[in-house]
């Protein structure tokens, strides 16, 4: 019989509930952001790591990384070592963005399963690595699997659940996902991550009030863990810049920086809100600094966007090659997943580049069709001068519970561009993000 791994505990406090992000979509998801924590809205960031290190948070998982790796190296390692270099490989990547530790983590599976033989291994760590990866179509396989396991416990119960829900929600699926997420948070006694994932569920449907209730009840079950707590803080941070509510976002940030100094998802999110609420300098400052220690692309992007702005060409536009190099390089060894973050490098930076950016668009939507990736290809369509496509895209959306600022302010823009009264949609994007108008005006500029 196929087995998984029998310490949902680690499974869970190291980062592996795929929630990605993000962005993190800007989350990070990450990791990522989120995910982000991929991702930005955000894609659905995971749980933090269970240790806060040293007070570098990246050198603290390279300690752990190369200490599974070398019982590898020695030939001394069970297939529980590979993971835990899986594990740490993939934390890293959520903290940093660097698609070299996707692919270590992806070469320890190989080896854990390897190593285990006769149907042995880490199958709920393999279902969060190919859902971080936004290959959704390879991760019911590894939960059916892990769900016939002789020893699982609650909390691996509690992961199986969340990853089927998280599947359901980047399919668009999302009254099946929350059905999920209510069940998992039975099965993980309300535990802060949890919440933490269903309320991001919430805020991106609409319900912002339960959404921070979630939240607040996630920040008060933490039990003082500032790891746990920072991760809590981030997803407020998301969803108040999300609302355009940038400074308590940025209060959130600096409670979170509190608690868990010197991580770069946290400094990555301040220098975004610090950019939308028109603190250039400073939001400049932020980026390079992440960019510095991390070589995220994303910060690359960042801090072209406002040098761009500025009228700083030169820099921005070399800024542009070095973060097109490093997305290229991405969509080489994961396209799926780095689609996710590309699509807004092509939209905000290279535009003129029509083919590429629509089909990192369609690539995106293609691998999680749910209403951050279609939004995104409707803007895509828009600037591509295709807006029947855009509109057809924003229709199939719309139809569903899916309700952001992004939503109504590209539907908007849309509308107009239709020749159609434009109001209610603009008035529906006030009404969740009030002052933000202008944040989408990238989108017009080209027309």
């Amino acid at each position: 019989m196929q087995r998984a791994l029998p310490i949902a505990i680690a499974i869970f406090l190291c980062g592996m509930v795929s929630f990605a992000l993000s962005r993190l979509d800007h989350v990070a998801s990450p990791p990522h952001s989120s995910a982000p924590p991929e991702p930005s809205a955000a894609p659905i960031a995971p749980p933090p790591p269970p240790s806060t290190g040293p007070e570098d948070p990246v050198a603290h998982l390279d300690g752990l990384i190369a200490f599974y790796s070398g019982r590898g190296a020695a030939g001394t390692a069970t297939w529980l070592d590979w993971e835990f270099v899986a594990i740490y490989s993939m934390d890293r990547a959520r903290m940093t963005g660097d698609y070299t530790d996707w692919q270590r983590a992806e070469s320890a599976l190989t080896s854990a399963f390897e190593a285990g033989g006769n149907g042995f291994g880490p199958y709920l760590t393999r279902a969060n690595f190919n859902s971080s990866m936004h290959r959704i179509d390879r991760v019911e396989a590894d939960l059916d699997a892990a769900s016939h396991a002789i020893l699982l416990s609650s909390a691996d119960r509690g992961a199986i659940l969340s990853m089927r829900a998280d599947a359901r929600y980047y399919g668009g699926r999302y009254d099946e996902a929350r059905t999920l997420y209510e069940e998992q948070l039975v099965a993980n006694r309300r535990s802060p991550d949890a919440l933490g994932t269903m309320a991001q569920l919430e805020w991106h449907t609409g319900h912002f009030d339960t959404a921070e209730s979630l939240l607040d009840e996630a920040m008060g079950r933490t039990n003082a863990d500032p790891v746990m707590g920072a991760w809590v803080l981030s997803l407020r941070a998301t969803l108040e810049r999300d609302r355009n509510r940038l400074d308590a976002g940025l209060a959130a940030i600096a409670r979170a920086h509190a608690l868990r100094p010197n991580d770069p998802h946290l400094d990555e999110l301040a220098a975004e809100l610090h950019e939308l609420g028109g603190d250039d300098d400073q939001a400049l400052h932020d980026f390079r600094a992440v960019a510095a220690r991390t070589s995220s692309p994303q910060s690359i992007d960042g801090a072209a966007r406002i040098l761009r702005a500025r009228g700083d060409t030169i820099e921005a536009d070399e800024l542009v090659r070095v973060a097109r190099q490093s997305y290229d390089a991405q969509i080489a060894l994961f396209p799926e997943a780095a689609y996710g973050h590309a699509i807004d490098h092509w939209l905000r930076l290279e535009p003129d580049d029509v083919d590429r950016m629509i089909t990192i668009a369609e690539g995106n939507a293609e691998a999680r069709p749910y209403g951050e990736t279609r939004v995104k290809l409707a803007m895509a369509y828009v600037l591509a001068d295709r807006i029947a496509d855009a509109r057809a895209v924003l229709d199939a959306v719309l139809a569903t519970e899916w309700s952001t600022f992004e939503l109504h302010a590209v539907n908007a823009i849309v509308l107009e561009r239709e020749g159609r009264d434009a109001s209610a949609e603009q008035a529906a994007a006030e009404a969740i993000a009030p002052g933000a108008s202008d944040r989408l005006a990238w989108l017009t500029t080209r027309q």
